[in-house]
C-alpha cells in the first residue's frame, strides 16, 4: 500500500488554520530545539483514550480476556484546535496565564522531518461508546489505521479537537520507533509557526518579554496578546444603541 506523507481527513483542507494551547515551557523547547514531539495516546490523561485496548475479547472457545497487546498501543498523536479562540482553553492549557497559542496551517504539517506517513482528522466526539466504536468506520482511507485513536467522550467536546497522528512503525517514522512515550522530530520553527498569541490574563511585561524573546531567536512573526477579554466593545462592533420613550 502506497501512503501519502499526510493524509487529510474529511471535512478538512490544507489551507485550514489550527492552533496549539502549550506552556511556555512547550513553546521555548520548540524555538530552541527546532523540534516538535508526538505521545503516545495511551499515556494521555484520557484513560478513555484508545478505548479497545481495555475492551475484553471473546475467544473462538467462549472465553472472555482481556488483550495483552494491541496494535493500538502504538498509535502516537498531537493534539491541535480548530478554535481559533477559547477561554476554557486557555483556562486548562494555561493555568498560570502564561501559556501560548500557536497557529499553522495543515498543509505546514507536512514541513515535520521524519514523519513519514500520517494522517491529520477531526475527532469524533461520542456520547456511548458503541457510537464511537461503530463510527471507527467512517474515516477514510490511511485514517482506518488510526481510527481506534480518533474517537472520544464528548465530555471534551469544548476542544474541537484535529489530531495529527501516526504509528510506531518504520513505514510510519523510519528509525524513530521508540520503546518510550514520545518521539521527538525536527521543524523548521521559522518557516512552521504563522502565528503566536499570548495568554489574554498575561500581564503586559510579561507579553513584551515573549516578543524580545522571539524577535531574538530569529520568529519573523511578531507576538500579540489575546483580546478575548477586551472590553472595547463599541470600537470592534461599531454598534450604537437608541433608547426611546414608553408611550
Amino acid at each position: 500500500m502506497k501512503f501519502k506523507k499526510l493524509e487529510i481527513g474529511d471535512g478538512l483542507k490544507s489551507k485550514d488554520k489550527i492552533y496549539r494551547y502549550i506552556s511556555l515551557s512547550q513553546f521555548m523547547s520548540l524555538v530552541e530545539k527546532n523540534r516538535t514531539y508526538l505521545t503516545r495516546l495511551i499515556s494521555w490523561e484520557d484513560t478513555w483514550e484508545v478505548p479497545s485496548i481495555n475492551i475484553p475479547v471473546k475467544k473462538s472457545n467462549g472465553e472472555v480476556e482481556f488483550p495483552i497487546y494491541s496494535g493500538s498501543s502504538e498509535l502516537f498523536g498531537q493534539c491541535w484546535t480548530l478554535k481559533e479562540e477559547s477561554d476554557a482553553m486557555w483556562r486548562i492549557y494555561s493555568p498560570s496565564k502564561n501559556g501560548i497559542k500557536i497557529g499553522t496551517s495543515i498543509e505546514k504539517l507536512e514541513h515535520i522531518q521524519g514523519l513519514q506517513h500520517s494522517a491529520i482528522n477531526k475527532v469524533y466526539y461520542y456520547n456511548d461508546l458503541m457510537d464511537g466504536l461503530n463510527n471507527r468506520e467512517k474515516f477514510k482511507k490511511m485514517s482506518h489505521m488510526f481510527a481506534d485513536g480518533l474517537i472520544k467522550r464528548d465530555a471534551f467536546e469544548h476542544e474541537n479537537e484535529v489530531r495529527l497522528i501516526t504509528r510506531n512503525d518504520e513505514r510510519f517514522i523510519g528509525d524513530k520507533v521508540s520503546k518510550g512515550n514520545y518521539i521527538e522530530f525536527p521543524i523548521d520553527v521559522v518557516r512552521f509557526i504563522e502565528d503566536i498569541v499570548v495568554d489574554p490574563r498575561a500581564q503586559d511585561h510579561y507579553f513584551s518579554t515573549i516578543q524580545y524573546y522571539c524577535k531574538r531567536a530569529g520568529l519573523t512573526i511578531k507576538p500579540t496578546k489575546s483580546e478575548l477579554y477586551d472590553d472595547r466593545i463599541y470600537e470592534k462592533t461599531r454598534i450604537i444603541q437608541e433608547w426611546k420613550a414608553v408611550e
